[in-house]
């Protein structure tokens, strides 16, 4: 392979990367969809995003078979907490 070849499947690589980062971000923030935005949101996130996936797939009766599907329930559990999180914070 010559190195325009390889260089060009890197790109390639590295955005279908981004796009599987993006698509685990909330809408509001993948719209924005700037590289280093993905990166820093998805890295300062990760560890809660796992133990959220995880979850999701540990339980028993759990239905979910896509990566899309388990990023739906994702976000809908973070919302879920950030809308609880708001509401200590009012109280």
């Amino acid at each position: 392979m010559t190195h325009i070849a390889v260089e060009r499947n890197r790109r390639k690589q590295m955005n279908e990367y981004l796009a599987a980062l993006r698509s685990l971000m909330p809408p509001s923030y993948a719209q924005r969809g700037h590289r280093l935005t993905v990166l820093h949101l998805n890295m300062s996130s990760a560890g809660h995003m796992v133990l959220y996936s995880l979850s999701l797939k540990v339980e028993d009766d759990c239905q979910l078979t896509s990566v899309d599907e388990i990023a739906t329930a994702a976000h809908q559990i973070v919302e879920k907490i950030q809308e609880e999180q708001e509401l200590t914070v009012a109280a």
